[in-house]
């Protein structure tokens, strides 16, 4: 039992030593994965064959005309494009 303090002493000298060695890899690291969890999550939004592709994402209204006008210019007429209505399920995205 006189031997359990000093064990704990140096357990938590063990832990202090690993967490000033790992504490700001780990946290970088985690940023690292959340970023790219992100990013992984954006490719829901998007849908393609060889000859199409569907892409869904939010514009202010009054840049919709913007978007779609610059849309024709870079892919062509070949273009359809819908303004979906702003639902409590899209809110949610």
């Amino acid at each position: 039992m006189s031997e359990i303090p000093e064990e704990i002493r140096e357990i938590d000298r063990q832990l202090n030593y690993l967490a000033t060695q790992w504490c700001d890899k780990l946290a970088t690291w985690g940023d690292i994965l959340r970023d790219q969890t992100d990013a992984n999550s954006v490719l829901s939004s998007f849908g393609e064959t060889d000859m199409t592709f569907v892409l869904m994402g939010w514009v202010p209204t009054n840049e919709f005309e913007n978007v779609e006008e610059t849309l024709r210019q870079k892919i062509g007429e070949a273009l359809f494009i819908q303004p979906l209505p702003l639902t409590s399920e899209i809110k949610k995205r």
